[in-house]
């Protein structure tokens, strides 16, 4: 490759010819065609990250509906047996009476009673982070009693406790 510059040259009007320079341009304008080369490929490479990106996106968010989709049957699924777990210790507290042989045994379906909610509201917990994460619900925030919070963990952990000889 050549690069010319040149003048015409004139004398009396009459035409003599060019005056000028030429150069080989041949090394600069392979590197040019380099270049040229490196920016495709380096467009191809972007376009091949990008749609590897959409890819991932797509299926990050795809497995976040799933995850959204099992957590709210998950709690649905949870609420059918705690259901029976509620109805059942409530029934056994209005059946045990209030005899003292009888106390200990309204003692423990009072505990499964107050077990099956704490896991009732866990569950509704589990569904309502499912829906908030849907966008379906709005966050309610609330002052709860600590003490009345440690009591509860407290006596749901005491069956536990006691069959490892530990204290709380």
């Amino acid at each position: 490759w050549v690069s010319v510059s040149g003048r015409p040259m004139f004398e009396d009007g009459r035409f003599l010819g060019y005056r000028g320079t030429a150069k080989d341009v041949t090394e600069r304008r392979q590197m040019e065609d380099e270049l040229r080369r490196h920016r495709d490929h380096l467009s191809e490479m972007v376009r091949e990250q990008t749609a590897d990106l959409l890819a991932a996106k797509d299926a990050a968010e795809f497995a976040n509906r799933m995850k959204s989709e099992f957590l709210s049957n998950i709690s649905h699924e949870l609420r059918t047996p705690l259901h029976s777990i509620m109805s059942f210790s409530r029934l056994g507290i209005n059946k045990a009476g209030s005899a003292d042989s009888q106390d200990k045994v309204r003692g423990y379906f009072e505990r499964i009673n107050v077990s099956g909610e704490r896991l009732t509201s866990l569950v509704d917990d589990l569904l309502n982070l499912a829906k908030l994460e849907s966008g379906q619900t709005v966050l309610e925030l609330k002052a709860v009693d600590p003490a009345r919070l440690v009591s509860e963990v407290s006596a749901s952990l005491e069956a536990l406790l006691s069959g490892r000889a530990q204290q709380l």
